[in-house]
């Protein structure tokens, strides 16, 4: 469990992986301002009051009240066949005979200047425009349109929407594609030629040679079924980038496995990420120039879990095992990172980096160079991973902190937890920070021939020495026998923010964690006591 192998991640998936109310008239003071003129002019004491109305043969059933006062408590038309039947009694004598005609009526304009009273009715075409158009050089008055009636309005809207309503509701929720030796799409670069928003992809377990792809799609979950999907490049590339080159946005990957990735600038990755979003877990990267190496989209946020990264790199140490462009946020989880080809087992411009319970190690031939790398400084939390320099390493500094200036917006540094062990013959540094950022270093071990911080800032409680009794340390095994002088040992560390850093979990092999026993004291260092 805890001694040197190659690739922990296949032996665990081996297993198994498997318009508003009112209308548009409401603005005026009355949709019907010449009907109401002409009311006046018969007697009318007030808006809507027309006494004797039935007395007069020239208007009887053709008005019933005034529109303006209607359409001021939001009856476009003044003509509304539920308006208040208190309101419509005060209308004086008649008024039933009045309602009846006035219904008939609705939406009529009365033109005052002709003496008989002629109602016509709008043409069709000038319907909703408030204000119809004279002909040229023709005489008269003005003439005036009445609102639509809110229901008229209602129902135009609908007839309307109904065809992009009903395209939406018939839109594919996801589709299954599903990719194998018998399935309609024989490798993974036929179905990303065609997948969609929301798709997901399932990739049977195999080996899939030289094949390479762009995933455009937005929100996919591609996952390999029933053990691990091999995509093995066997030096190909797309667009001389990736096996993998992933536009869209809020991308899971599952279950797969990347090796064989070579381009002419030397960052061939297994997956290169342009979108916006990206899950990656129980995945394989070895033997590409990058494992994973994401742009720098600001409002991006990478999680890594679970997953293996070995012997990538070209070997000029700029290529890394795990390679993070200025995202917002990034965390690192479960993981193992090892033997990387003279880069970083782990670098990142993040403005926020978690790097939490990993196994980042070189073991007794890796030649890494550093084993964490933050540039950009940024809020960096790291905490309970297990850390070891091999005496084959290219550099002797575990943690670089601001080596390229304080690019990121926040500058802390909290290292909690962590067991380091430094087996090069040459004097290192277990951290090292440039600049005058916030540092925080407690209840570490410390092990080799090492400084504890490089640079200004705060350490309290590490246990720094020879080895303090880790239970097989020739084997990698760096959990604390019973009698250790850390078991029990640690303190409180504090918080990053609104985020406590007592360490919840273990790293445990292969790439996965397991939960600290309720109650259980806290010890120094990244790992349980197990041992006698």
């Amino acid at each position: 469990m805890w001694g040197p192998r190659r690739s922990a991640l296949r032996r665990l998936v081996a297993g198994g992986a498997a318009e508003g109310a009112g209308g548009p008239g409401a603005r005026r003071r009355s949709a019907l301002p010449g009907a109401r003129r002409t009311l006046r002019g018969h007697g009318s004491r007030r808006p809507g009051a027309v006494p004797g109305l039935a007395r007069h043969a020239s208007l009887r059933g053709r008005t019933g009240g005034d529109p303006g006062h209607a359409s001021r408590r939001g009856d476009p038309a003044g003509l509304r066949p539920d308006a208040d039947p208190a309101r419509r009694s005060r209308a004086g004598p008649g008024g039933d005979g009045r309602r009846a005609h006035a219904r008939r009526l609705r939406g009529a304009v009365r033109h005052p200047a002709r003496p008989t009273g002629e109602v016509r009715r709008p043409p069709l075409a000038d319907l909703g425009r408030g204000r119809h158009q004279r002909p040229a050089g023709r005489a008269g008055p003005r003439r005036r349109s009445v609102t639509m009636p809110r229901s008229f309005l209602l129902l135009a809207i609908a007839v309307l929407l109904a065809p992009c309503l009903s395209r939406a509701a018939e839109a594919p929720a996801g589709r299954t594609l599903r990719v194998g030796a018998e399935q309609r799409f024989k490798a993974p670069s036929a179905a990303a030629a065609v997948a969609q928003d929301g798709d997901t992809i399932e990739i049977e377990a195999g080996t899939y040679p030289g094949d390479v792809a762009v995933w455009s799609a937005d929100g996919l979950v591609i996952r390999g079924v029933d053990g691990v999907a091999h995509l093995d490049a066997r030096g190909k590339s797309a667009q001389q980038k990736a096996i993998w080159v992933i536009r869209g946005a809020d991308t899971t990957v599952e279950h797969v496995e990347f090796s064989g990735c070579r381009v002419p600038d030397k960052n061939g990755a297994g997956i290169r990420q342009e979108g916006r979003g990206l899950v990656v877990r129980h995945c394989l990267f070895h033997d590409n120039e990058n494992g994973i190496l994401t742009g720098a989209d600001s409002q991006s946020d990478v999680l890594v879990e679970q997953s293996e990264f070995h012997h990538n790199g070209a070997g000029d140490g700029y290529s890394h095992n795990l390679y993070i462009g200025r995202v917002r946020s990034f965390t690192l989880r479960f993981c193992s990172s090892h033997h990387a080809r003279t880069g970083h087992l782990v670098k990142s411009r993040a403005q926020a980096s978690s790097i939490l319970y990993n196994r980042l190690m070189d073991e007794a031939d890796g030649t890494s160079s550093y084993v964490i790398d933050l540039p950009d400084g940024g809020r960096s939390v790291i905490v309970g991973n297990i850390i070891q320099h091999g005496p084959r390493a290219e550099n002797g500094l575990a943690v670089s902190y601001g080596a390229e200036g304080a690019k990121n917006d926040l500058q802390e540094l909290f290292v909690v937890n962590n067991t380091c062990v430094n087996e090069r013959a040459a004097a290192g540094s277990f951290v090292r920070v440039t600049g005058k950022p916030t540092v925080r270093v407690v209840n570490n071990i410390v092990v080799g021939t090492t400084t504890v911080l490089a640079g200004g800032g705060e350490t309290t409680n590490n246990l720094v020495g020879p080895n303090p009794g880790f239970v097989d340390a020739a084997r990698y095994d760096y959990r604390l026998t019973r009698h250790s002088k850390a078991v029990g040992a640690g303190v409180d560390s504090g918080r990053a923010g609104d985020v406590s850093l007592e360490p919840r979990y273990y790293y445990r092999d292969p790439v996965a964690g397991t939960p600290r026993p309720a109650g259980e004291k806290l010890n120094i260092g990244a790992c349980p006591a197990g041992g006698k």
